[in-house]
């Protein structure tokens, strides 16, 4: 139940939901800083607005698939080697 009243509260702009930075941080088990990392080196997409830094869930959910799916291969490539 409270699931679905955090997922109602969540900033929508152009029919989009976005999570802020230390909300994304708690849910990836991620330090505020490796973000920032990441925001840094191009790898997360992120929105500034009013001094708050926002991630579209969209553009979130798409960087982990790809990073998932890149580690999956990975990983499937090492236990061909061995």
């Amino acid at each position: 139940m409270l699931d679905d009243q955090e997922q109602n509260l969540r900033p929508v702009l152009n029919e989009e939901r976005y999570i802020i930075d230390s909300e994304l941080a708690e849910k990836l088990k991620l330090t505020r800083r490796t973000l920032a990392d990441y925001r840094m080196n191009g790898r997360l997409p992120y929105y500034k607005i009013g001094g708050r830094l926002l991630y579209k869930e969209k553009d979130t959910m798409c960087e982990l698939s790809r990073v998932i799916h890149y580690f999956n291969l990975t990983k499937a490539s090492i236990y061909n080697i061995i």
